[in-house]
């Protein structure tokens, strides 16, 4: 029988499915021989005793760029079970207790996503300093004239300006 599962996004989620119960304990990052991967943590039971506990990764090989899956597999003669990180969705730190899933990730083709801002009469420049998607709302805000407290955001204000003058108010 083939079940598809679900996608993990908070610590001690769980599925289950055919009798087995699937726990989420979180992800870590590994360093392998030749590769580094992001490393699913779960545990798998079945009538609420721990039967295995299985570690999916998502690898990237130093001689490549591009995500390798690398499933977890629980083999019996009576039915194999198998888990894999998704392709898209990779789990990475969330810097609180536990880790979540998202779109980002730790790997580079994900992470490097250039950001373009655009307005009318604006000087074309490159933004010399490491820019995150956080940066997008103190950035929007101030340029539509909306105070916002720093202490409140996790991103900071980019300047838009070509200049010596600063769009962040």
């Amino acid at each position: 029988t083939y079940q598809t599962m679900k996608e993990w996004y908070e610590l001690g989620d769980k599925t289950e499915f055919a009798g087995w119960e699937l726990s989420f304990g979180g992800v870590r990052e590994v360093q392998g021989p030749n590769y580094r991967a992001v490393q699913g943590l779960l545990v798998l039971s079945r009538d609420g005793r721990e039967v295995a506990r299985l570690a999916p990764e998502k690898r990237v090989y130093r001689v490549q760029s591009s995500p390798m899956t690398e499933a977890a597999i629980r083999s019996r003669p009576t039915g194999d079970i198998y888990v894999a990180l998704p392709h898209a969705v990779m789990p990475i730190p969330a810097g609180i207790v536990g880790y979540v899933a998202t779109h980002g990730s730790v790997w580079d083709y994900d992470r490097r996503v250039p950001i373009l801002f655009w307005r009318k009469g604006m000087t074309p420049f490159e933004q010399p300093f490491a820019v995150e998607t956080t940066d997008i709302l103190p950035t929007l805000a101030s340029l539509v004239g909306l105070s916002v407290d720093p202490a409140s955001v996790d991103g900071r204000c980019l300047d838009l300006e070509a200049g010596a003058a600063s769009s962040c108010k």
